[in-house]
Parts: C-alpha cells; sequence; structure tokens
C-alpha cells in the first residue's frame, strides 16, 4: 500500500476510540512496530494530537510531552492531564504532584496555547489548579479551545458550613485572565472556582457547576448573568451549591420572585442538593420549558455524616410547575423521557405524586432509592 493509504488507515484507526485521551498512546504503539510505520507515524502529524499524563510524574515524561508537542506541528490537541493519587491521605501539604511538577508542566504546553481543544485537569489538591489558573491569566489568544473542564477532586467541599480551604490561595483569578474564548461550548468546574465576573463565559452549550465549598460561588445575580449569556445552553449541572442566596445587595428576591431565570433551550438539568430548602428557593427561579432530561440527587448521602433529608418540599415545587409563563418557574416534566433519582427520600404518596407528572417518560433509573419510592413505582 501507498503511505499516504497507510497514513489514512493509522487515521481511521484512532478516530474509533470514544475519547482522544484513549487514542494518546495509539501512534507510539503503532511507531514501534517497523521502520516503515514508524516514518508513516512520524510524518502524520494529525496522529499526535491527543496528550494523557498521569502520575507517576519522571523527567521522562516531560520528554514524552515535548515529543508529542513537536510531532502534532499546528494541529489542534487534545490533553488530559490526571494527577489523581488513589492513596492519598487527604493532607493538602502532601501529595505527589507537587507545585514544582505543576510549573514544570504548565510551563511546557502554554507556549501551544493557541491549538489547545480540548483540556481536561483532575488534581486532588487545591495548589496545581492554583498554579494553572495564575500561568494561564497572560494568555492573549485560544481561538480553538472547545471545551475545559477543571477539577479538583474532594466533593467534602460541598458539605453544609463547609468553607474553601486552603485559605490563602482563595483568591478569585479569572479563566485564563478574563480573554474572549470565541470557540468555548462546554464548561466542566468541579471544585473549582474562579473570578465569576471578569472571567468570559458566554455561548455555552454545557455548564457543570459541582462540589464548590459555598463561600466562593457567585452572587444569584452574577450567576443569573452567566447563564443568559449563553443563549444556547442545553445541558446544565449544578450539584452541591449554585450561587449564594443570602446577597442583600441582589434584585432576585428568594422570598418574594421578581426576577426568573429563563434557559428555553435547556433540554438537560443534573441538580444535585445538599439542603433542602436552599434546594426549593433555587429551583423556583428557573423556566426550562425544553426539559426532556432530569437528574435529582441528594448529594448529602455521600459528604454528609447525618445522610440524605426528607425533599418533599423540592418534588412538590416541580409537581406544582404547570405553568408555562415566562414570570414563573416551570418544569414540563410531562415531556421528561429520561429520569434520574439517586438517594432521594420522602413519602410514598409523595413519591407516587411527583412519578404521576411524567407521562412520556421512556426511561428512568434508580440509586440507593428507599422502600417508599419502590413502593410508589
Amino acid at each position: 500500500l501507498p503511505n499516504e493509504i497507510v497514513s489514512f488507515i493509522f487515521l481511521h484507526a484512532i478516530r474509533d476510540y470514544d475519547h482522544p485521551s484513549e487514542a494518546a498512546f495509539f501512534p507510539l504503539t503503532i511507531s514501534h512496530t517497523c521502520s516503515r510505520w514508524r516514518r508513516v507515524s512520524l510524518s502524520t502529524s494529525a496522529l499526535w494530537t491527543s496528550v494523557k499524563l498521569s502520575l507517576p510524574n519522571s523527567p521522562e515524561q516531560l520528554d514524552y510531552l515535548q515529543a508529542w508537542l513537536v510531532r502534532s506541528k499546528s494541529h489542534p490537541l487534545n490533553m488530559l492531564l490526571d494527577f489523581r493519587d488513589e492513596e492519598w491521605n487527604w493532607d493538602e501539604d502532601d501529595h505527589l504532584f507537587i507545585r514544582d511538577w505543576a510549573d514544570k508542566i504548565f510551563s511546557a504546553i502554554l507556549p501551544h496555547a493557541k491549538r489547545w481543544r480540548h483540556i481536561e485537569l483532575f488534581t486532588d489538591t487545591w495548589a496545581p489548579i492554583h498554579a494553572f489558573l495564575k500561568l494561564t491569566e497572560e494568555i492573549v489568544d485560544l481561538p480553538v479551545l472547545k471545551s475545559i473542564a477543571l477539577s479538583r477532586c474532594n466533593a467534602y467541599f460541598a458539605r453544609k458550613g463547609e468553607c474553601f480551604k486552603p485559605i490563602e490561595l482563595k483568591e478569585a483569578i479569572p479563566l485564563f485572565g478574563g480573554i474572549r474564548l470565541p470557540s468555548l461550548r462546554d464548561l466542566s468546574l468541579v471544585g473549582v472556582h474562579v473570578d465569576w465576573q471578569k472571567s468570559s463565559l458566554v455561548n455555552l452549550s454545557e455548564i457543570e457547576f459541582k462540589f464548590h465549598a459555598y463561600d466562593v460561588m457567585p452572587t444569584l445575580d452574577t450567576f443569573a448573568n452567566i447563564l443568559t449569556a449563553c443563549t444556547e445552553l442545553q445541558r446544565l449541572s449544578i450539584v452541591g451549591w449554585g450561587p449564594r442566596l443570602d446577597g442583600a445587595t441582589s434584585t432576585f428576591r428568594t422570598e418574594h420572585i421578581t426576577h426568573i431565570i429563563s434557559l428555553p433551550k435547556l433540554t438537560r438539568l443534573c441538580f444535585g442538593f445538599v439542603d433542602v430548602e436552599y434546594a426549593v428557593k433555587l429551583l423556583s427561579l428557573f423556566n426550562v420549558p425544553s426539559l426532556t432530561e432530569l437528574e435529582l440527587e441528594d448529594v448529602a448521602a455521600i459528604v454528609d455524616p447525618m445522610g440524605p433529608s426528607d425533599c418533599s418540599a423540592l418534588l412538590n415545587l416541580l409537581i406544582q410547575s404547570t405553568s408555562a409563563s415566562t414570570d414563573s418557574w416551570f418544569y414540563p416534566l410531562s415531556q421528561v423521557g429520561c429520569l434520574e433519582l439517586r438517594s432521594l427520600r420522602s413519602s410514598e404518596a409523595v413519591f407516587a405524586n411527583f412519578l404521576r407528572q411524567f407521562y412520556t417518560m421512556e426511561r428512568i433509573n434508580l440509586s440507593d432509592a428507599n422502600s417508599a419510592l419502590l413502593s410508589a413505582l
């Protein structure tokens, strides 16, 4: 076969992977098969666009990173940087992925920022996330960045009454210095806060806010501005806390609602709560007429020793949202085809009334369901 066809076969094979990170080492495998395959693979720069780094860190890892950056030439990059340690002892100052290594890795990829297309960064501690946010503050252009996921994987900061730590690194830093992100469509921030007002969070189709400490979340006004600036928003996840609802200056009054956050194109809502009263207040602010997928979870089941609470008030709020008026909350349960419920607690009567609203449901997924929910089915 001509080299051009061999190259085409390699590219076709790499596209069969479900996730770009799974293809990260495929070009290395074929380049070590025989001399001809090595020549073809090294001359096919599109093969080398997926970068995957994980623990343990080593000088060889930096060599690998530089090789991929050079071989990919001008092609957009997909990067999975997963520095979680399954044996970490939960001490913020004692982790295998230290700040020095974070600086080395982030400094290596910074000169290629214009080629970043997908970025996923997973850490256990805050220092590497802080380093990433600080080092990327001076970036001037990210023309092809489509998705970014920053995750500090510690769900316990979402517990009621928990504050952000370490306090000395609490400063809110604008995402990429606040520059425009013309291609960004998917944003996932898990335990990671930014300067919500100065970050350019617009035109997104998917947003995830998960497992944040309450004290670093945006005000309700700022939160509403972010969502309404995303006119094509289709998928929204709020797990733990959404906006702070205790701000005296907010134009949104949650006792007597004066404004509704309307998301006309939202089709999927994932909502996980740690406080039922807060959950009721927040969900009473949304109007989502196009909703077809709904996921509800009592996150207290995994982060609070007391476990889940009675969420009847939340379920009743959703049951009562029957009017499509834009000046009221609205959840069209009758058109929801996919429903997921995790760790919810209520009475059989409330569950039964709630489930009766789903006229067109095609799929239901239950996790940690109690006897009341099972009986209501």
